[in-house]
């Protein structure tokens, strides 16, 4: 076989062979004797798109996992892996998948499912980002077992997800550790919000859920206030910006053009401003229930939670 035989993948076949690969992979993993009902949960953008319909593409996998389980993973991950390689040869004779453990991120631990093949430049890669949680904080994590679904893929497995409101919860979090607003998570919270009809999370939700997000994220509930204090005040034109630049990368050309034609972008960031400030408002008081923190000023000023 020469240089000539061999081709890059395209972007079409890298998006087909990803979302196979995901569902696969979530396949083996959600099947594995060795969870609990509640030990393994399928969160994040890629299940905003399976469980709940958005048309946000994500190459990514996030999951929440029991802590005590995490000895486990390795051979669940190679099972699921061999699964999916399996699946793939139907679609692309000759592709092999190898698992791979990466450096480890602030409360994650990384892995990356990656697909080969003889024929193709390049590799396709699927990140599978593992958040270890305490009994207590997993139980706590509100779910819904549903079945996962994309065109193009002939089977529906079951998964135990993040209930849409929890999503919307962790997105805000998200929102709010990133050293740098990411137009995916602007888009995600808008689209909880407007297309899936996501209530504003009330009082005793955060009440019930913020302590197990502080423990889930490994964070301190100020840093998201903060954070989102900030994203209140920086200039819509900024985020529109930032929209325009980002999310041709994780929409198709006619979503994007579509949005854009219908001035959503606009909307969007008027809207995740707002959220932005009914959340903090909500969760400054509590906060105050656990004596940390009762303004925004002590927020910024960094006082030490008083638990």
């Amino acid at each position: 076989m020469n240089d000539r035989d061999v081709k890059e993948f395209s972007l079409t076949e890298r998006r087909r062979i990803t979302t196979m690969m995901q569902f696969h992979l979530l396949d083996g993993l959600m099947q594995s004797a060795a969870w609990g009902p509640q030990d393994l949960i399928f969160r994040g953008g890629s299940s905003l798109r399976y469980a709940l319909g958005s048309y946000r593409f994500s190459e990514g996998l996030d999951l929440l996992v029991l802590e005590q389980t995490w000895p486990l993973l390795a051979n669940a991950l190679a099972r699921s892996s061999r699964n999916a390689q399996e699946a793939l040869a139907m679609e692309l004779p000759g592709a092999r998948i190898s698992v791979e453990e990466r450096d480890s991120g602030r409360s994650v631990m990384p892995f990356a499912a990656i697909c080969t093949h003889p024929r193709r430049g390049g590799a396709v890669e699927v990140g599978l980002n593992f958040m270890p949680g305490s009994m207590e904080a997993l139980d706590s994590y509100e779910t819904m077992i549903v079945p996962l679904r994309s065109p193009g893929v002939r089977f529906s497995p079951m998964a135990t997800v993040g209930s849409a409101r929890m999503l919307y919860l962790d997105k805000m979090f998200a929102l709010g550790l990133r050293e740098e607003v990411a137009a995916h998570d602007i888009f995600d919270l808008w689209w909880l919000r407007v297309k899936s009809g996501v209530g504003m999370p009330d009082e005793a939700f955060l009440l019930k859920h913020a302590l197990a997000a502080e423990e889930i994220y490994d964070c301190d509930a100020r840093e998201v206030l903060a954070r989102l204090g900030q994203i209140q005040g920086t200039p819509a034109s900024e985020l529109e910006k930032l929209l325009v630049s980002g999310l041709p990368d994780v929409l198709s050309t006619q979503a994007f053009v579509a949005m854009r034609d219908k001035r959503l972008f606009e909307d969007m960031t008027r809207f995740v401003r707002a959220d932005a400030e009914k959340v903090s408002k909500v969760m400054l008081r509590v906060l105050g229930y656990f004596g940390s923190v009762q303004t925004m000023e002590e927020v910024a000023g960094g006082i030490s939670p008083g638990r």
